[in-house]
């Protein structure tokens, strides 16, 4: 079996694959987009800018080695079998609702996948853990400005920041409560020696109810006593804005827009990302993309699909933020319908993954990462 950090460096390196092949790429995103909040005078409010942020930020959609006019809104209906001739745009939750094992018992769902693997269309993502990507920032912090600053760049790396996030969700409410007290990622200088200690105490009371400690929860205790003792800066949580774990997701549509230079891209219609591009378009190597467009979802028929597909996506990956044993044991479990369309949805992003790996982009834990790839390899049709 692969060792969970290798998944993970591998996911994340830098490749020098080039998608050189014009893919036509169509994408929608998540609802976390919309969920930013904007507070009118946020240094009288302690919060947090990102309500959702236990879910999956996903963006992306289907994708076609060819050309392929979009398909009509009846011949769309006609895929998901909806003879409601009121629906003038069709959403992900006209087709299932609930999390991800509820979504798999969708006959709309099984349609959908069906015509998809058919047709050999791709599946692309980029997903984000909104909190592993809100709170990585206070281990590779602790880490960084320390003595043990060499484990950023190794295999170690993946596992710290992985047992952190465990021990942070062990008790997610409070620990949230606690962050906000300390206007987190704005912690002041003066406050820094308490907020570690609001940390020691955390992965105390984390070592109590699991009554244990692995050497990777012993790594981090040392991290934090070195910073403690030698009352070093916690790099990446000082001089920031309180309480704005994220101001926007521009930069996933930049990047995205950039690693797939190649390809062109259709978005649903966004006014502030199409905005800002305007004022500062991206070049790459002097010249200046335009391998996008942005459209009105209800004109084409594929970003509907793609809504479809980053709602699956993201709900797939709630579902594998846990053990890999308790996921196994829950997709073991499956039976008819709900087995039919994980295999379905596994075939395609089999081969999604085999065609370009520039396809997937996973910011996300070790763990997760190693769940998925367990996932598809394992639940297929192949």
């Amino acid at each position: 079996m692969t060792p969970i950090w290798e998944i993970a460096r591998d996911s994340r390196k830098l490749t020098s694959e080039k998608m050189c092949v014009p893919y036509y790429m169509y994408f929608d995103e998540t609802q976390n987009w919309k969920s930013i909040k904007k507070e009118e005078k946020p240094e009288l409010v302690r919060t947090l800018n990102i309500p959702n942020i236990r879910e999956h930020f996903v963006f992306g959609g289907i994708a076609t080695k060819d050309y392929e006019a979009a398909l009509t809104l009846e011949e769309l209906r006609d895929i998901f079998k909806i003879s409601s001739p009121g629906i003038g745009e069709i959403k992900a939750t006209d087709v299932f609702k609930n999390d991800f094992v509820s979504s798999l018992r969708s006959k709309q769902l099984h349609s959908l996948l069906l015509y998809i693997r058919k047709r050999k269309w791709f599946v692309h993502f980029s997903v984000t853990n909104i909190l592993y990507y809100s709170i990585d920032e206070i281990m590779m912090g602790l880490l960084v400005n320390s003595k043990y600053r060499e484990l950023v760049l190794s295999n170690e790396s993946f596992l710290i920041r992985d047992e952190f996030y465990r021990i942070f969700v062990n008790d997610l409410e409070q620990n949230i409560t606690q962050l906000i007290s300390y206007d987190y990622p704005a912690v002041k200088k003066e406050n820094l020696s308490a907020f570690r200690t609001f940390i020691a105490g955390m992965i105390a009371k984390y070592m109590r109810q699991t009554k244990s400690i692995n050497n990777i929860t012993k790594i981090i205790i040392e991290v934090l006593r070195d910073s403690e003792d030698n009352k070093r800066d916690v790099e990446f949580v000082e001089d920031e804005e309180k309480g704005i774990l994220i101001h926007d997701f521009l930069q996933f549509f930049t990047t995205r827009i950039c690693m797939l230079a190649y390809s062109h891209l259709t978005l649903d219609e966004e006014a502030d990302v199409e905005a800002h591009l305007q004022q500062e378009p991206i070049y790459v190597n002097g010249t200046r993309l335009n391998n996008y467009q942005f459209v009105n979802s209800k004109t084409n028929t594929y970003i509907q699909i793609s809504d479809v597909i980053v709602s699956l996506i993201s709900r797939y990956f709630n579902f594998l933020d846990r053990k890999w044993e308790d996921v196994r044991k829950d997709l073991d479990g499956l039976m008819h319908l709900d087995k039919n369309n994980l295999y379905l949805l596994n075939d395609i992003l089999l081969y999604s993954e085999q065609e370009s790996k520039l396809l997937f982009d996973m910011v996300e834990r070790a763990e997760v990462i190693f769940n998925f790839k367990q996932s598809i390899q394992t639940y297929n049709n192949k």
